[in-house]
């Protein structure tokens, strides 16, 4: 080793990001390593660097004994009171071997476990840097496209979109700019695996937490989200201040803030809803943009909507998705009916204690 690899260090350390003091650490394990590996895993030695001259010098100790056992840690006295007669039987006696006078295996050997030193400590570097980040939304650039995956360039690493985690029907190229929020991350023998996710519930609750400052403050809080990612979500927002319009902090004045998120979600529709504690009244929101005549309970988990006969597919939604994604926000098995409906579920005895002509008798809300 000489001062053009201590240079060598300083470019190495502007690259990776690893202090140099950490690197010079990283190179005396990997000559030490070296020297064990060519001249005796027994040793006793240190590496000392010179951090000016770049000097690379291995200290190795020997115990001076009457009769050698171990040669990698014992010399003779002998041997040792014909170079100097003061030694002694007990004493310790040190020398230093020229890291740069290694034989050409033992230096490629150094060589090579530095650098995996290297990128052993790189991996660590980017799991610490993402590990507990997940959930938090990431901007990148597209690197690769292949059927299963979009392989993502961030700053330090690349990550990974799967198929799973895409939303069907987009559609990048290499070059592109793609916004998603950390699934998950994963530290693996080759390095870690970073999974990125545009589908999840998560990815739109961070959109909305950037989106709206009162929700990133907590004065307006998210208390659910039912998503069919690429196709609509609805959202349930709920504020304590009564003063506060919580869904209209949402939306934004003229829809400006709502209009950002839907810009990040392509041609996703989102709905916001408020929440309430009242399972009736909350199903009345989540149903939207239909509006119930009246909302039945059944059950603690179970309603009936009744709606006009123009209201049904609103009510319904395409493929069932607006019922159905109103039931997983609810957490309520919600069933759509017009009055006519609901006169044939009770005259064929579907549901029972509900008597149609006596209004009263029926959980319902009024416009």
């Amino acid at each position: 080793m000489n001062k053009e690899i201590i240079e060598a260090l300083g470019q190495i350390e502007k690259e990776t990001g690893i202090a140099k003091d950490e690197l010079i650490d990283m190179m005396k394990e990997s000559v030490l390593h070296a020297f064990h590996k060519n001249y005796g895993e027994d040793s006793r030695a240190e590496v000392q660097i010179d951090e000016d001259t770049g000097g690379t010098y291995v200290i190795v100790s020997k115990d001076i004994v009457l009769e050698v056992e171990n040669p990698e840690t014992e010399v003779s006295l002998d041997e040792m009171k014909a170079i100097d007669e003061r030694y002694e039987e007990g004493g310790v006696v040190q020398y230093t071997v020229d890291a740069s006078k290694f034989g050409r295996i033992a230096a490629q050997t150094a060589k090579q476990v530095f650098l995996q030193k290297i990128k052993e400590r790189e991996k660590q570097k980017i799991f610490s840097e993402f590990k507990g980040r997940e959930g938090e939304i990431i901007t990148g650039k597209v690197s690769r496209v292949t059927m299963r995956a979009i392989h993502v360039a961030l700053n330090t690493t690349t990550a990974i979109i799967p198929l799973a985690e895409q939303i069907q029907g987009e559609t990048y190229e290499v070059g592109d700019r793609i916004k998603a929020c950390i699934k998950t991350v994963e530290d693996r023998q080759r390095g870690p695996q970073i999974v990125l996710s545009r589908r999840s519930p998560q990815f739109v609750e961070e959109l909305f937490k950037r989106e709206v400052p009162e929700i990133e403050n907590g004065t307006v809080k998210i208390m659910g989200i039912a998503r069919e990612a690429g196709n609509r979500t609805k959202i349930a927002v709920y504020s304590d201040n009564e003063e506060l319009d919580a869904v209209g902090a949402c939306i934004g004045v003229r829809g400006t803030r709502i209009g950002a998120i839907l810009d990040d979600l392509g041609y996703e529709k989102v709905d916001v809803v408020l929440w309430n504690e009242d399972p009736v009244k909350f199903v009345k929101e989540a149903i939207k943009p239909a509006f119930p005549d009246r909302i039945i309970l059944l059950e603690e988990d179970k309603v009936i909507v009744i709606v006009a006969d123009d209201e049904l597919s609103l009510a319904i939604g395409r493929k069932g998705q607006n019922v159905r994604l109103a039931s997983k926000l609810c957490k309520m098995s919600i069933d759509v009916k017009t009055k006519d409906g609901l006169k044939e579920m009770i005259d064929n005895g579907e549901i029972t204690g509900i008597d149609f002509e006596e209004e009263e008798e029926l959980t319902y809300i009024d416009e």
